[in-house]
């Protein structure tokens, strides 16, 4: 009987972990808790608006990709490791699964249609000022070519084709004329043209230079073969204005990283602002089936994607897509800043993007049935 009350002591001392092993899983776990409430507080931070709270709310879902794979990978190694650890972070991703499947949906399976389905093409692109037809720049008119979009919603492109266009260029331009015989320039710069196949009458938005925050918007009523109208607002959110010089300053000084910060924080303020008034155009002249695309400079779960949200509108990208997309290509910032919205009777069937590098943003192509 001693001798097995010794085995049993014996056993237990065995089985007593180590005090700096403790300490590691301890810290591992208040790690876990951290990168946990920083998921949840990036992912859901859209929920609150910047006007009415601090303007950092339109900052945090910003990090959300970051700590969505500081995450997985902690979630990954501690199944093999730590299974305690990989609880708590397991918990945090199901918590926010929401968010987490709208930066990396998993639509492996695709949507279909009938072979005679009508079906509507849009082509979406930010070609920051680039003519579309010079000398040295030709790629993004033989691109917009290629993809053959039922419509082309363009933003920061002043002009088409430059005027003195020859020889390639002119070929281009005619091309381009051609294909898209409807061509309305919008917005406060006149910087928002949309060509189109189908006949488009703008719709008059009370917007002047300024008056957007520093954005842009324009709309139109797209007036499809089967006679059904189509309403399309082309926007352009208040950038970041994070130029090379503001990053660099950033990385060497403390007031660059000022500077980064109050860009940051009045830029997601004033995309509040826009939003605000998209909205008000929306509830005035969006009809029943409306599109909504253009550069938004924001992220997926933003303030303004979910405040399209809660006026019917949903985006196409996780609808249709398979992991996570890239959008901005400029300065090492890897975020999804350009989006596609519908509401009504467009059921999308795929969205693809470019790899054109002419400008600092990618193309986006995507593929409706209208129901």
């Amino acid at each position: 009987m001693g001798r097995e009350v010794k085995r049993g002591k014996a056993k237990k001392q065995v089985r007593k972990q180590p005090g700096w092993l403790r300490a590691v899983r301890g810290a591992v776990l208040a790690l876990d808790v951290l990168v946990g409430g920083a998921l949840l507080l990036t992912g859901y931070a859209g929920n609150v608006s910047p006007l009415s709270h601090s303007p950092w709310w339109g900052v945090f879902p910003l990090a959300f990709p970051i700590v969505f794979w500081a995450g997985l990978v902690m979630f990954a190694a501690q199944l093999v490791w730590y299974r305690k650890g990989a609880l708590i972070m397991g918990l945090a991703f199901v918590c926010c699964g929401g968010p987490a499947l709208t930066y990396f949906p998993l639509n492996i399976i695709k949507p279909t249609a009938p072979a005679d389905a009508e079906k509507l093409t849009v082509l979406t692109y930010n070609t920051c000022h680039n003519i579309l037809c010079t000398p040295e720049e030709t790629d993004i008119a033989e691109y917009i070519l290629s993809q053959n979009a039922d419509i082309v919603v363009l933003q920061e492109s002043s002009r088409l084709v430059a005027s003195n266009a020859v020889g390639k260029e002119r070929i281009l331009a005619d091309s381009l004329k051609s294909r898209y015989p409807h061509i309305s320039f919008g917005g406060a710069t006149g910087s928002q043209p949309v060509m189109s196949k189908y006949p488009i009458e703008p719709i008059h938005l009370d917007v002047t230079k300024g008056s957007f925050y520093n954005g842009d918007i324009s709309a139109y009523r797209v007036i499809l073969p089967t006679g059904r109208r189509l309403s399309l607002f082309n926007v352009h959110l208040q950038s970041y204005s994070l130029a090379g010089t503001s990053l660099r300053r950033a990385a060497e000084n403390d007031s660059g990283r000022v500077l980064v910060l109050d860009k940051l924080v009045v830029a997601a303020a004033d995309r509040v602002r826009q939003t605000n008034k998209l909205l008000q155009w929306l509830r005035l002249y969006g009809g029943p089936d409306v599109i909504i695309c253009g550069d938004f400079n924001d992220v997926p779960g933003c303030y303004a994607i979910r405040a399209l949200a809660d006026a019917g509108f949903k985006s196409v990208y996780p609808r249709v897509g398979l992991g996570p997309m890239i959008t901005f290509n400029d300065r090492y910032l890897y975020f999804c800043i350009d989006h596609i919205l519908t509401r009504g009777d467009l059921k999308p069937l795929e969205m693809n993007r470019g790899s054109i590098r002419s400008s600092d943003h990618y193309p986006l192509t995507a593929v409706f049935v209208l129901e």
